[in-house]
Parts: C-alpha cells; structure tokens; sequence
C-alpha cells in the first residue's frame, strides 16, 4: 500500500514540475540570480534534502531542514516513530536554482535500498540563506501517505 501511494506521489511531482519551453530565442538566458552561487546553493540543497529524508537523527534536526519546521513538530515525531521511515534515504539527481527556489529531482529509497519514488520532484526553498525542504512538498508527501488525516501546518500561512 506504502509502495502504491508513493508511486501517486511520484506522478503528482511530475506534474506540478512541468512547465512550459521558453520558444525559440537563441540568445541564453541570463542567470536567475547573479548573486546565487550555484555550486554553492547545489551543495547546500543537496546536504539538506538527503539529511531531512534520512530515517533517523532527532525530531529537532529534521525541524531545521524544513520551511516552518517547527510548525510539523507532530508530523516529524509520528514519522519518527514509524519504523518503515528509518531506512529512508533520498539521493537528489539534480538540483535547478530560481532565485530563492530551486527544483529538486531525487530518488526516494526505503529498506534494503529498494527505490520508492524514482526521479521524484520537490522544491526547496531559501530562508535567510538556508536551502530548505520547501512545506509545500512535505505536505504532498504526508497528505499522500495519509490522505484522512489532517494536516493543520500545511494549511496555515
């Protein structure tokens, strides 16, 4: 049933991930963010997106990790608890920084490595200078896991 779920979660990335082509201009683009230092930015989206998704570590280290963490302080300690959730791991694949955004393409693992959500998309957000797991992507994936509950941070401001 988790496996099923996750797969919804998969087809519902995709599609809040597409977008349209720019058209035909031959010119490139100009960056997003002259202040942005991508590799930097990549870095920091990377470490943070594979450290929330990692099973294990405190409720308060996951907080950290999140936009308005402190808000999923319920969610993150029932997660926690759920042993399925400590042999996640996520792998990020690529990372394309839009400012204070990025969109970010991983792999979801569970036990024995076993890949849940294959090229998965989520957003990242910047806060103060931190790359963090944007709530709107930890709401989709909670939601999905368990659509009768009810989730009050995702629905606050």
């Amino acid at each position: 049933m988790r496996a099923r779920v996750l797969l919804v979660v998969v087809g519902l990335f995709a599609l809040a991930a597409c977008g349209g082509s720019s058209g035909g201009s031959a010119a490139p683009s100009p960056s997003p963010s002259p202040t942005v230092d991508t590799a930097a930015a990549t870095a920091q989206i990377t470490t943070a997106w594979e450290s929330f998704f990692k099973g294990g570590g405190t409720v308060d280290s996951h907080i950290a990790l999140l936009e308005d963490g402190d808000k999923f302080r319920n969610e993150l300690t029932a997660q926690a608890k759920d042993p399925n959730n400590a042999a996640l791991t996520a792998t990020v694949k690529n990372v394309v920084i839009n400012g204070e955004t990025a969109v970010v393409t991983y792999d979801l693992a569970g036990k024995g490595g076993t890949v849940l959500l294959p090229g998965a998309t989520g957003e990242a957000v910047q806060i103060a200078g931190t790359w963090k797991v944007a709530k709107k992507t930890y709401c989709q994936l909670i939601s999905l896991q368990d659509p009768n509950a009810q989730h009050p941070a995702c629905t606050s401001g």
